[in-house]
């Protein structure tokens, strides 16, 4: 389900399907760079009100979010190919494929519009980062 559900944001993406891949895992990212990031780099609201709405539904149970509060952070990572194009996002995985996509939208999007990005002169290869939000309702 979860690579259908990411294979379906792939193409509905604007960056070409084949330079890049989208996927979830668990693991100790610590030794790898921090990634660069924009102090514009800020979830959409529509994509918190998504992910609310798929924890109020209760389609989703996820760590850190309840029907009446949603305070998250999601790590993940992103590999930057040499000329500097986006190769590979992994997320940490929620055990939600829909909230896993939703953020990956986000995280895709930012690597488009240059939000974010590989640390120093060196843009390629792996970094992590990490997206925070929290909600009421």
């Amino acid at each position: 389900m979860k690579a259908y559900l990411l294979g379906a944001l792939l193409a509905a993406s604007a960056v070409p399907a084949a330079a890049q891949k989208v996927e979830v895992a668990s693991g100790d990212w610590s030794r790898l760079p921090l990634m660069e990031t924009s102090v514009y780099a800020q979830i959409p609201g529509d994509a918190v009100d998504q992910i609310h709405r798929l924890v109020t539904s209760g389609q989703c149970e996820l760590k850190g979010a309840s029907k009446r509060r949603i305070d998250m952070t999601v790590p993940f990572l992103i590999r930057f190919a040499p000329d500097g194009s986006l190769e590979h996002v992994v997320l940490r995985d929620l055990g939600c494929p829909r909230a896993e996509g939703i953020l990956a939208r986000v995280v895709l999007n930012w690597a488009k519009t240059g939000t974010i990005r590989g640390a120093g002169k060196n843009n390629q290869g792996w970094y992590r980062s990490e997206i925070s939000f929290s909600s009421t309702s």
